[in-house]
């Protein structure tokens, strides 16, 4: 695991896990741990975070490559960092 995140991704006052891992995938599970989505990258998944508003999670891999998720799984947008991700931190 690279990453943990642990917020109310889904608006229903209850908190949401989600982690990433090096092989690629992003995943979400509900606060009873029954998976909510899953994500697979082509790459490694290096860095995780939580972005607010409205909350999402940016994962950012080996390649450089930085995915915006949205609270239903959905990739709302990526960019390209140039170099390999080892962090993310969020900020107001």
């Amino acid at each position: 695991m690279t990453g943990l995140v642990i917020s109310d991704l889904t608006g229903d006052g209850k908190q949401e896990v989600v982690v990433s891992m090096r092989n690629g995938w992003v995943c979400a599970f509900d606060c009873a741990g029954t998976p909510i989505w899953q994500q697979r990258f082509p790459d490694a998944v290096t860095a995780l975070c939580e972005v607010r508003p409205p909350v999402s999670v940016a994962a950012g891999g080996d390649s450089g490559l930085l995915h915006l998720i949205d609270g239903a799984g959905n990739i709302v947008r990526t960019a390209d960092a140039g170099s390999s991700v080892s962090a993310l931190a969020a900020g107001d």
